[in-house]
């Protein structure tokens, strides 16, 4: 997709209201441009797949040390591929 393509998009395409946004009653205000796609994401994921008793989840390693709301880096754990 082109750079133009993509600023378009962008332009044109909205998830949520920002006039209706209040950050003190909102579930996750980090994440409210796309909130509601998350919501609907999550809603039809718990409708198509019920765990089973053995579930695991693999915790990947990033190094990653910017500004992000929902990463975290922490310092004093190790890297897998260093």
């Amino acid at each position: 997709m082109s750079h133009r393509r993509f600023c378009l998009l962008q332009r044109y395409l909205y998830f949520s209201d920002n006039a209706a946004f209040d950050p003190q009653n909102h579930e996750c205000p980090k994440l409210v441009k796309v909130w509601p796609v998350l919501k609907h994401l999550n809603e039809k994921f718990s409708e198509t797949v019920t765990p089973e008793r053995d579930v695991t989840i693999d915790e990947s390693l990033m190094i990653f040390k910017g500004r992000l709301g929902w990463k975290q880096f922490i310092p004093l754990k190790r890297t897998r591929f260093e």
